[in-house]
């Protein structure tokens, strides 16, 4: 038994009391130490005043003596100060060495006392003094004249100033508070906690001995009190629970009974599955089964249809079922009823009630219905095959257990029927494979039949010889077992069937008049006539072997032949010869040049022997019944025979009559065929041979189509290095004009064509260029074709390819080429259709051959890369013509900034221009803002200067226009219509066919205008023109600036200059008559004024000029106000 623990309530109260002792404790040593520290120091404080009221009197007496041992009342001073002190031990003068001069003691004084020695400045000290014991030294230093310092000692006790029961008092009033507290909290938590916990234990065993009725009291509502009603609760459950366990048992033990009955159900299930072969059986089985081990009202299988569209009740279990049943109860899948929604979705569904079931279906014959439960029918595909309905009369009859159980079910019955399915399958697999190998052999001897002569034989006691064969009766054929046949009065006949798995395959007949059979006899015949016709079916089936490797063999011949050869002509002929040899009958192999079958071409007519009997034929034209023939040929049949075959007297040793054809066919089109000629003797072609036949005519179709391949893949191998080489020729081309002679040249070469050329397309035509191979290619350089005319703007307009096979009889030919030079043309269009660069043109004489879809596949590639070549041609000859116009315009530049008068600035600007753009009329207009007026500093037309009046500002000009729009101004053509349409005006003088106007601007200021102008060529200026010209106005602009500024500061610094001379000279003259004079003279010079008019301040007036007049004319306003515009 283990030893009993503490209890609780010593457990609490040594935790209650060691934690206060653990606090208190070193608070009250603390606190004691301090205690008896303050205790020692006040008693220590009593010598600090002696020695100090010593000390004061020794300092006053110290002066008027010489010696401190002249004062020998000293000592009793010293027993009178320490007098009623118990404390005190003692009173000494000592000297620092320890001599003691005064003692309180008589017998102590000039003696040394080493414990006095030393004593330093710290007061007081603990030290051993004899004969007192360990006592504090108090003491104080007086200093002596003449002698060593002097100490005041007093000695006082040590178990006075520091008695030990002074540090325990507070420990034990420590002890005393710890004792109360723990008392009381001992009380506090009897009454408050240990009662409730006692009583929690006492009830605890209690319930434990099995009680379970007491009710532990609850004392309160914290944790205690409920742990107390937890108590109370765990034992009335208890109590129930003992109270409910025999029923529970019986009731487990009733489940379990049911889900014996039910296993037993499964396990009946599982072995009818496994014995049952009938699938209608295995389900009546299941339903009655599932009826009566789960007591349902009713059980039904449903299977769906081969469409899918209906679930068939197939098996049930109640009456109403079976009514049901009678009248081929089906349900549509996903329509109707439970069982067809589970037959379409493929889960379970269960209606506990079935009333408010929304897709349950009503039964008349299942009236008693309350629930029902459909589980799916899931074979190993994941496939719904049918539905196990269950219905009961209860609702809610469904539990888990039986749900489980029946899914288990449902799902032994899905493979029992995929089992019996597959069974079934096999079956019927067997039997189709008996009924082919009887077809096989029945077939296999027919074309033994077919294939050997004679049929029959006879053995006549003497030897075997061939007969002609008996007709036989077909009950004879059909029978089986040995039959006496009379043939004639006294002829008897013994008639076995050979039959091998029920198929007769030959008849065995025995005849002997004289002889009566015995029924052993008779038996013994029937065993020879079964082993016979094993041994006739194994022969068969051995020569069949032997052929089909025979044939096996001549296939491989042809195709190792194939392979090792790459030209098809050669491949055809050594075909053609293995043929011969393997078959022993002549073969001709042909090809179609054309798809109607019109001409063809012999390859090879080989003998037996290897001989080649059309070595040197040509080209065959067929006649029209021939063409039909092989036209609508696709199987080996018999045909007429070739003309040529009579032109090679082949009658003599082979059956013209009895020519075998057999297409050679592609998967795409029919490319010739092979003829066999038997020769006479032998007999008609069996089917075998006719399937062998047809099967080395598709190993030779294959062999063409793989030769055929292998030329193209040479032929587009030739072509794709001749395209490698042509774009690394492109790639050294950068001219334009040099990259279409090349495209032409390699064009003309590739395409095998006699003449070519190529037209660029420009400004709304197409231009032809570089033509080759034709007469006078000279002629037709830099000749303009429209869009939509002739073939090269067929093809432009229309943007594909065109070949024409006869151009001479084309509708849309050109009138300009030469059509006895042409035969053929093919027309490639270069670029997109959006976009296109030009047209390719490559012509074949009348003498060649014609363009196929080959060439124009070929010339496509060609003019694809061409367009590459091109464009980087022509972006190199515009990357260069830029960069020549930035070189003029950096020229320009540099010669306008070198230019310091407005003329020469505008002639300079004229010569640059005319480097850049068409300058033959040209001219710089210049606008004065103040007067609204223009002038024209420089006009060229038709390439001389030409004066130009200065005009007001027009409503309706192309110079106002772009002065007030601040824009340039393009007309490419029309330039009368433009103006009638934008500015409501028609042109003065001579029309331009093409103009362009740029403004001369600087910042937000209009200087002029620049315009350039075309009077006989219509879009002679476009964007680039207008690009150009804006680049040389801006250039222009800052230039007249520039020059306008220095021609103004020249002006200011002629005019200061003339104003200093002036000044000079009127302050040279005498009187103010000639001032006035000489001022008039010089302004009117240096204004160049026709008169001068000084006026006085004073009303006087000086004479200024050779007339003098109060007012001026208007001429003379107008010249000024001239003069002051070009200032």
């Amino acid at each position: 038994m283990a030893r009993r623990a503490i209890s609780l309530r010593w457990r609490l109260a040594l935790a209650l009391g060691l934690l206060p002792l653990l606090i208190l404790l070193p608070v009250s040593w603390f606190v004691g130490r301090q205690y008896q520290q303050q205790y020692r120091d006040i008693r220590l404080s009593k010598g600090e005043i002696i020695t100090a009221q010593l000390s004061k009197t020794l300092r006053r007496v110290t002066p008027y003596i010489s010696s401190v041992r002249d004062l020998p009342e000293l000592s009793t001073y010293l027993r009178e100060s320490i007098q009623d002190q118990s404390e005190m031990a003692f009173a000494a003068l000592t000297l620092k060495n320890g001599m003691v001069l005064y003692h309180s003691l008589p017998g102590k004084q000039n003696i040394m006392m080493p414990e006095m020695a030393n004593l330093g400045k710290i007061s007081p000290l603990k030290r051993e003094v004899v004969p007192y014991g360990e006592v504090f030294l108090v003491f104080e230093e007086v200093p002596l004249v003449g002698e060593d310092s002097l100490y005041i000692v007093l000695g006082e006790t040590v178990a006075v100033v520091e008695p030990p029961a002074l540090m325990w008092g507070p420990l034990l009033i420590s002890a005393a508070l710890m004792g109360l507290l723990i008392g009381s909290l001992l009380i506090f938590m009897q009454r408050l906690v240990l009662r409730q916990v006692h009583d929690l234990a006492e009830g605890a065993a209690i319930i434990g001995a099995g009680d379970f009725e007491y009710e532990i009291p609850v004392w309160s509502n914290d944790e205690l009190g409920f742990l107390a009603h937890t108590f109370n609760e765990m034992a009335a459950r208890l109590h129930d629970l003992v109270g409910t366990l025999e029923q529970q048992v019986a009731e487990r033990t009733v489940a379990l009974q049911k889900r014996g009955h039910q296993l037993e159900a499964v396990a009946l299930v599982s072995k009818e599955a496994a014995t049952v072969r009938d699938v209608l059986r295995l389900l009546e089985r299941t339903v009655k089964a599932i009826a009566t081990q789960f007591n349902y009202y009713h059980v039904g299988i449903f299977l769906l249809d081969d469409e899918q569209e209906w679930a068939v009740l197939r098996a049930v279990s109640s009456e109403g079922g079976q009514r049901m049943l009678a009248r081929n109860h089906r349900l549509r899948v996903g329509q109707q009823g439970i069982v067809g929604r589970v037959s379409a979705t493929g889960q379970p569904r269960i209606a506990l009630d079935v009333g408010g079931d929304a897709v349950w279906f009503n039964t008349p014959e299942l009236p008693a219905t309350h629930s029902e439960m459909a589980l799916p029918l899931i074979d190993l595909d994941e496939q719904v095959v049918g539905v196990l309905d269950v219905q009961s009369a209860k609702q809610g009859a469904f539990a888990g257990e039986d749900i489980e159980t029946l899914q288990l079910l449902a799902d032994q019955i899905s493979i029992a029927l995929q089992n019996v399915r597959l069974l079934e399958q096999t079956r019927f697999a067997l039997a189709e494979l008996e009924t082919m190998q009887r077809d096989q052999s029945r077939q296999g001897w027919a074309r033994v039949a077919d294939r050997i002569r004679p049929q029959a034989y006879e053995y006549d006691r003497v030897g075997v010889q061939p007969v002609l064969p008996l007709p036989t009766a077909p009950a004879l054929l059909g029978g089986t077992g040995v039959r006496q046949v009379m043939l004639g009065a006294n002829n008897p006949y013994l008639i076995s069937p050979l039959q091998y798995r029920g198929e007769t395959i030959a008849m065995l007949s025995l005849s002997d008049p004289e002889r009566n059979w015995t029924a052993e006899e008779i038996t013994l015949i029937s065993s020879i006539s079964d082993q016979v016709a094993i041994a006739l079916e194994n022969a068969r089936l051995f020569e069949e072997a032997q052929r089909t490797a025979r044939s096996q063999e001549l296939l491989n011949q042809v195709l190792q032949a194939a392979s090792s050869m790459s030209n098809a002509e050669i491949a055809l002929r050594e075909i053609a010869a293995l043929l011969a040899r393997g078959l022993n009958m002549s073969v001709g192999i042909f090809t179609f040049l054309s798809p109607d079958a019109r001409r063809i071409q012999p390859q090879a007519l080989m003998l037996p022997s290897g001989e080649n009997l059309l070595a040197t034929a040509g080209i065959i034209s067929l006649p029209r019944d021939l063409q039909i023939f092989f036209q609508g040929l696709s199987r080996p049949e018999m045909g007429k025979v070739l003309p040529i075959f009579e032109q090679l007297n082949l009658a003599q040793n082979y059956d013209l009559g009895r020519v075998l054809y057999v297409a050679i066919r592609t998967a795409t089109k029919k490319v010739g065929f092979i003829a066999l000629i038997q020769r006479a003797e032998d007999i008609l072609l069996d089917p075998e041979t006719r399937e062998l036949a047809q099967a080395l005519a598709n190993q030779i179709a294959v062999v063409v189509e793989n030769l055929n391949l292998l030329t193209e893949t040479e032929r587009r191998s030739t072509e794709l290095q001749e395209l490698y080489e042509l774009s690394l020729r492109f790639g050294d081309v950068v001219e334009v004009k040099e990259t279409q002679e090349l495209l032409v040249e390699r064009a003309v070469e590739v395409l095998a064509g006699e003449a070519g050329a190529f037209a660029h397309y420009q400004e709304g035509h197409l231009v032809l260029s570089s033509v080759q191979g034709l007469t006078s290619p000279a002629a037709f350089e830099g000749r303009e074709i429209k869009p939509g005319e002739g073939l090269v703007g067929y093809v432009f307009v229309q943007g594909k390819s065109l070949r024409i096979d006869d151009y001479q009889s084309w509708e849309q030919k050109d009138e300009w080429l030469p059509e006895s030079e042409i035969g053929s043309a093919l027309a490639v269009p270069l670029g997109s259709k959006e976009q296109l660069l030009g047209v390719l043109l490559v012509f074949r004489s009348p003498n060649q051959a014609l363009f196929d879809s080959e060439a124009v596949r070929l010339a496509e590639l060609l003019a694809a890369q061409a367009v590459v070549a091109l464009e980087n041609a022509r972006l190199f000859h515009e990357a260069r013509i830029r960069a020549e116009e930035l070189g003029d315009l950096n020229e320009l530049a540099r010669a306008l900034t070198s230019q310091l008068h407005v003329q020469a600035v505008l002639e300079t600007t004229y010569q640059g221009a005319a480097r850049l753009l068409d300058v033959t009329n040209f001219y710089v207009a210049f606008y004065d803002e103040e007067v609204e007026e223009l002038s024209f500093p420089l006009w060229v037309e038709d390439g001389e200067p030409v004066t130009w009046p200065a005009r007001p500002m027009q409503p309706d000009g192309l110079i106002e226009r772009i002065i007030h729009q601040k824009q340039p101004l393009l007309i490419r053509e029309h330039v009368v219509e433009w103006l009638h349409q934008n500015l409501r005006s028609v042109g003065i003088g001579r029309v331009a066919l093409s103009w362009l106007g740029v403004p001369l601007m600087i910042g937000e200021r209009v200087l002029g205008v620049i315009a350039v102008q075309s009077y006989t060529t219509p879009r002679v200026y476009d964007e680039h023109a207008r690009d150009l010209l804006v680049s040389i106005a801006s250039q222009t602009a800052i230039a007249i600036q520039s020059a306008r500024l220095f021609e103004q500061a020249q002006r200011r610094a002629r005019h200061e200059r003339q104003i200093y001379e002036i000044t000079s000279r009127l302050r040279r003259s005498p009187d103010m008559t000639t001032i006035l004079q000489t001022a008039a003279d010089e302004l009117g010079q240096a204004l160049g004024a026709d008169r001068v008019l000084v006026r006085l301040r004073g009303g006087g007036i000086g004479a200024a000029a050779p007339e003098q007049k109060a007012a001026e004319s208007e001429e003379a306003r107008a010249a000024r106000l001239k003069r002051s515009r070009e200032s």
